[in-house]
């Protein structure tokens, strides 16, 4: 799940390589005020180059098979389960919440991969009513692109 994060310094994952930022800035534990980590300070262009390579991976993306993606799913999911208490422990420091809550927000995104991988595979066309009876009108699903959330 770690990408091959080699690297103690600061950096974003983008186009499947860590890629540093010339500054840093620092995460504190709300409960605590101590340091936890150093995070990088990204810039336009590095938001720019993360919508670039999301853009163009999303090509491949479309075309793979939906049960491929549902099995990318579920290997989500089961790293996330592998790294639970890690992970939990982090989010714990990060927003000074007790552990029991994080480690249920961990689970709740390993569920969250979980529902996806079975979501995909009941996403279809519908086949709607058309005036003309010799002509069939269909629906399909396709990607609407790249976007960015900030939560």
């Amino acid at each position: 799940m770690d990408g091959g994060y080699t690297t103690n310094a600061p950096a974003n994952f983008i186009g499947g390589t860590w890629q540093t930022e010339p500054d840093t800035m620092p995460a504190f534990n709300p409960a605590t005020g101590e340091t936890i980590a150093q995070l990088p300070r990204s810039s336009r262009e590095t938001v720019q180059r993360a919508v670039a390579a999301a853009k163009a991976a999303a090509p491949a993306w479309a075309d793979m098979p939906v049960f491929k993606r549902a099995d990318i799913c579920v290997a989500m999911a089961s790293a996330i389960d592998a790294a639970r208490e890690k992970i939990a422990r982090i989010l714990s420091a990060e927003q000074g919440k007790v552990l029991a809550e994080a480690m249920g927000e961990v689970r709740k995104a390993a569920d969250g991969f979980r529902l996806a991988s079975e979501l995909v595979k009941q996403l279809g066309g519908q086949t709607l009513p058309a005036e003309d009876p010799t002509k069939l009108v269909m629906t399909i699903r396709q990607p609407r692109g790249v976007y960015g959330v900030i939560t």
